[in-house]
C-alpha cells in the first residue's frame, strides 16, 4: 500500500515535487501546503496554509519540505509531533547552529529525517560513477559552477551541493582541515585534497550570464568532461574523445523518492543523506 504522503512549500523546487508525486509508485499524495499560494489544485490536492489543519484532515504519513532553506528548522520542528517521516531538500538548514539543532530533536523523538541531495542522480553524475569504478586512480576533480542571482546563500548552497559530489565520486572523505577557501559575495574559490589524495578544486559565481555546472575529473585512464546542465559527458585519452552514455531522461526526484521509500520502510539511508551528513558538509565550510 503506497504511504500518504505531503508537500510543504509550493515553489519551484515543491512544484517539481508535486509534478513527480502526483503520478508516484511509491506515495499517495493527499495535501500540499503553502502559505503565500491560493490557487486550485483540486479535490485530490487540498492546498493548506495551517500546518495543524493539514495534518488533521489529511493525516499524511511523511512529508516532502521544499521551501528555502533558512525555514526548514522552524517546519522540521512544528511536522515531528505530526510525522515520524521527513525528507527535506539540502541544505539541510539556513547555518550550522540550526542543522545541529534539527538533528537533537530528530533524535530524541525518534523520527527518521532524509536530506536530499538532488546531484547524486544527475544523468552524468551516474554515468561517471559508473565509468569511475573502472579506474583505478581519480588524480583530480574540478567543479565549475555559474549562475546569476544575487544571494549569497545560492553560492553557499551550491557549494555543499559539489562537496557531496566529490565524496560520492571520490568515496572518499573530505577533511576541512586540508580546505582553502577564498572568495566574495560574487564567487568562491575552494581548493582542497581528499583522504584518497585526489586534488580537487570548486569555482562558484554568480555573475555568470547563463546557468553552468562543469566537471572535469582526471583519471589513470583518461579525462572525463561532464556538462550536468545539458546532459553530456565525454572522455579524451591519447587515442581521442570518446562520448560516454548518459540517460536523457532526469529522474532525480524520482530516484530520491523512492529513496525516501526505502529509509521510511527500512531505516536505511540510500541515495539520501543522514543529518550527521548533512551537519559534515555544513561543517567544511564553516
Amino acid at each position: 500500500m503506497k504511504k500518504k504522503i505531503a508537500i510543504i512549500g509550493l515553489g519551484e523546487l515543491g512544484a517539481k515535487h508535486f509534478k513527480e508525486l502526483r503520478r508516484s509508485d511509491y506515495f499517495d499524495l493527499v495535501a500540499l501546503y503553502d502559505k503565500e499560494k491560493t490557487e486550485d489544485f483540486g479535490p485530490r490536492y487540498p492546498l493548506y496554509n495551517d500546518l495543524a489543519k493539514m495534518y488533521e484532515s489529511a493525516k499524511p504519513d511523511a512529508v516532502v519540505i521544499a521551501t528555502p532553506p533558512a525555514t526548514h528548522k522552524e517546519i522540521i520542528l512544528k511536522c515531528i509531533p505530526f510525522t515520524k517521516n521527513i525528507f527535506v531538500e539540502s541544505p539541510l538548514a539556513g547555518n550550522l547552529a540550526e542543522a545541529r539543532e534539527i538533528n537533537y530533536s530528530i533524535s530524541i523523538n525518534g523520527a527518521k529525517l532524509g536530506v536530499g541531495y538532488a546531484g547524486r542522480y544527475n544523468p552524468v553524475i551516474i554515468s561517471l560513477c559508473r565509468e569511475l569504478a573502472k579506474d583505478e586512480k581519480i588524480y583530480s576533480i574540478n567543479f565549475v559552477d555559474g549562475f546569476s542571482s544575487e544571494s549569497a546563500n545560492c553560492l553557499q548552497n551550491a557549494l555543499i551541493r559539489d562537496l557531496d559530489l566529490i565524496a560520492l565520486l571520490s568515496k572518499s572523505e573530505i577533511s576541512s582541515q586540508n580546505i582553502c577557501k577564498n572568495g566574495d559575495s560574487n564567487g568562491i574559490g575552494v581548493a582542497f585534497r581528499t583522504k584518497s589524495m585526489s586534488n580537487c578544486t570548486i569555482l562558484l559565481s554568480n555573475l555568470y550570464p547563463l546557468k553552468r555546472h562543469g566537471v572535469e575529473i582526471c583519471t589513470n585512464s583518461g579525462v572525463y568532461f561532464g556538462d550536468l546542465e545539458s546532459l553530456n559527458l565525454f572522455k579524451v585519452t591519447n587515442d581521442g574523445r570518446i562520448n560516454q552514455r548518459v540517460d536523457r531522461d532526469d529522474y532525480a526526484l524520482r530516484y530520491q523518492h523512492k529513496a525516501f521509500l526505502n529509509l521510511i520502510e527500512n531505516s536505511k539511508f540510500e541515495g539520501i543523506a543522514t543529518p550527521d551528513e548533512a551537519i559534515k558538509l555544513r561543517e567544511l565550510i564553516s
